[in-house]
């Protein structure tokens, strides 16, 4: 076939000629330079020159290509075709731009080939390769954000706001419940949101844009994808299922959870004290027997303990170097496994602050720790094992390190920590719903209107009959999580209504059922502990108890973390107040490279200026603020030339928070240190197994 397609004769058609008794000569054919490399490239399609991992500032279809592609008889239905300028959901858990270079029609696994029937179309899943991007399914592809907000306007993403408050009010962490988060399906409940609002009266302008313009399925499809996002979490053989992971630590509970302090600062405390109390004791042995002298290493010792020390350089030579690295990558979110993905989530949500300060310390600990601290660990421990002349002192030096090392790992694996992961499950769901929620405008009525385009004027004039309005107010939260009259569905309304009766009666069996209980991620009760003893099965250190969340605003009760944002009876009245766009008109400009982007206006809450430095070196091919496919090379030099840093003090100045400004500017300091001493370990091993003939 590659033969064919390069203009040549296959071995087949050889075989063929000689049977035949053809032995004429043909003239040889002659391909040019340039025919080969085009039937090349259409063959086997290579990223677009806007940089490796194809990435353009924004970008839009091309008016020479039919959306969506015609549909073929037996053959699934392709979102894009090759060519097309697209968004793309990367690994790091950003959107970002590139050109449809691939497009994957597999069969899925569940089909029998046995049967002797040819695949349906349901029986066919549609994967793309975007740029550097490689077997993305269609879930994960879109058109530009900013593409659709020309056509559309900001209704739809202020609607998904609204969805995404919906949907973790209705999710409960309640074993064997109806809407417990692992029965509950996220993305068809985010459709009959979809529905619900797009057929409501009030929504008629948008409806008849919506209807009249052929992109509407593309726009449905990018709303959806939280939702996707969320069922993923929990859909087996998922990218992002945790439960699929075993290098999960306490610190990666307090990062996502913002709970388990406890037993994070005694970890912390046990890791951070072992390494200083040895390599203290291993100087004052030395001092001891060498006075003043400053070797790096004792210049005696048995020649068992000599061959033990080499063991032990080599081990950390071939096994260690390579263990930190991959964890080093797996925390910067681009290794690709299901904690990787996670991690990446969540650096989403630490970037744009949508966390508490509890969960950054915990996020804080995760990375500089696991980044970090092995790294200094073993260094610190090769150290001490040069100034140890006893093999035995060797050995257990070497072997306790080991201990040190994994012990936060080891407790988050314990029996009666987290057996099922349902807790961190839960906790990375949250993440997927704070990575699309805008907090910080939700409080300020002004950003709020800037965001959305919602006029100051209406806003207000919606909002008369209210003292406070902002959309994040309590006092009005926890009277419209009560009223029937606001609930989304016949079905709220019905439970809404029986917990008020179980509540009157004293029903405590119905009160958990249509109320709910809350759940907390919490220090280890005894009875979890006497349980595991007695070899009872425990779910985890977590416990629930029935004080319900509609009663006090609880910031660490799990999918209550936002319930001062139900304000649904001011949502009834802003939610349609976006304007909608009279024709979708969209400015293109053409780049040196040839690739179609577009610029618009700035509708996010990040700064002019950096915005149009952003474009100008996307135009050119620069990748001086890199926000898209972020992959371990551009991670590393994007915290080595202090742009996290920079991104990260900006973005808290931007939502006043003060104590956060300082946070983030101190954890930035300690993320670089972080990579200079994990990048620097190999160089330092390599060298002490370099001078450790010298030494002896």
């Amino acid at each position: 076939k590659v033969a064919k397609a390069l203009g040549g004769a296959s071995f087949a058609d050889e075989a063929e000629k000689k049977a035949a008794g053809d032995d004429a000569r043909e003239p040889e054919e002659t391909f040019s330079e340039h025919e080969l490399r085009r039937e090349l490239l259409k063959e086997f399609p290579m990223a677009s020159p806007a940089g490796v991992d194809g990435e353009t500032p924004a970008s839009i279809v091309p008016l020479d290509v039919e959306m969506p592609p015609r549909k073929r008889p037996g053959r699934p239905q392709r979102w894009f075709d090759v060519g097309v300028s697209v968004e793309v959901f990367a690994d790091n858990g950003r959107w970002c731009g590139g050109t449809v270079a691939r497009v994957i029609e597999q069969v899925r696994d569940a089909f029998d080939w046995g049967g002797g029937g040819a695949p349906e179309e349901s029986d066919y899943q549609v994967f793309y390769n975007v740029g550097a991007h490689r077997m993305k399914h269609a879930s994960d592809v879109s058109l530009s954000r900013e593409f659709l907000i020309q056509r559309f306007g900001m209704r739809p993403w202020l609607w998904q706001q609204w969805a995404m408050l919906q949907l973790e009010q209705r999710l409960r962490f309640q074993r064997d419940h109806p809407r417990d988060f692992a029965e509950l399906d996220s993305s068809e409940f985010g459709r009959f949101l979809w529905r619900k609002w797009l057929n409501d009266a009030r929504n008629r302008d948008f409806r008849e844009v919506y209807r009249a313009d052929k992109y509407r399925g593309y726009l449905r499809e990018r709303m959806m994808h939280p939702f996707t996002l969320i069922d993923k979490q929990t859909d087996d053989g998922s990218d992002y299922k945790i439960t699929d992971s075993d290098d999960t630590s306490i610190y990666t509970y307090m990062s996502i959870l913002g709970a388990g302090e406890t037993y994070v600062f005694i970890c912390f405390f046990i890791q951070a004290c072992v390494p200083v109390v040895v390599l203290l004791n291993a100087n004052a042995e030395t001092d001891d027997r060498l006075g003043n002298s400053k070797h790096f290493c004792v210049q005696s010792g048995a020649l068992y303990a000599k061959l033990l020390l080499l063991c032990v350089m080599l081990i950390y030579t071939i096994k260690v170097i390579p263990d930190t690295m991959n964890k080093f990558v797996e925390r910067t979110g681009v290794l690709g496994g299901p904690l990787s993905r996670n991690i990446a989530l969540r650096r989403v949500v630490w970037e744009n602050k949508q966390d508490t300060m509890l969960q950054r310390f915990g996020y804080a600990l995760d990375i500089l720790l696991n980044i970090s601290y092995p790294s200094m660990l073993y260094a610190v421990n090769s150290y001490v094992l040069f100034k140890t002349e006893d093999t035995i002192e060797i050995l257990l030096n070497a072997l306790a390190i080991e201990f040190i090392h994994t012990l936060d790992e080891e407790i988050s694996a314990t029996r009666w920590w987290d057996t099922t992961k349902r807790y961190l499950t839960a906790g990375f769901i949250e993440v997927a719903i704070r990575m699309t929620l805008q907090l910080h405008v939700f409080s300020k009525p002004a950003l709020l209107c800037k965001q959305y385009g919602i006029p100051r004027k209406a806003y207000d004039r919606a909002l008369k009959n209210f003292e406070n309005k902002s959309l994040r107010d309590w006092d009005t939260a926890k009277v419209d999580v009560k009223d029937p009259a606001l609930a989304v569905d016949a079905e709220e309304r019905r439970w809404i209504m029986m917990a008020k009766l179980a509540r009157e009666e004293g029903n405590k069996g119905a009160i958990e059922f249509f109320r709910g209980v809350e759940a907390k991620f919490e220090a280890v009760p005894g009875t979890a502990v006497v349980s595991c003893v007695l070899g009872a099965a425990v779910d985890s250190v977590g416990f629930i108890y029935n004080s319900l969340a509609t009663e006090k605003n609880n910031k660490r009760v799990i999918f209550s973390r936002f319930a001062t944002c139900y304000t649904w009876s001011k949502w009834e009245k802003v939610l349609f107040l976006p304007g909608v766009p009279k024709k979708a008109a969209v400015t293109r400009k053409q780049t040196s490279f040839g690739a179609t982007t577009q610029k618009f206006k700035n509708t996010s809450l990040i700064d002019e200026i950096g915005e149009d430095i952003a474009y100008i070196a996307g135009a050119a091919g620069i990748d001086i603020y890199p926000t898209g496919e972020t992959n371990a090379r551009k991670e590393i030099v994007n915290v080595l030339f202090l742009h996290s840093l920079y991104t990260s003090v900006r973005k808290s100045i931007q939502f006043g928070e003060t104590a956060g400004t300082v946070f983030s500017l101190v954890y930035g300091v300690l993320e670089w240190f972080a990579f200079v001493i994990s990048l620097g370990f190999p160089l330092y091993m390599s060298v002490a197994v370099l001078i450790l003939p010298i030494c002896y």
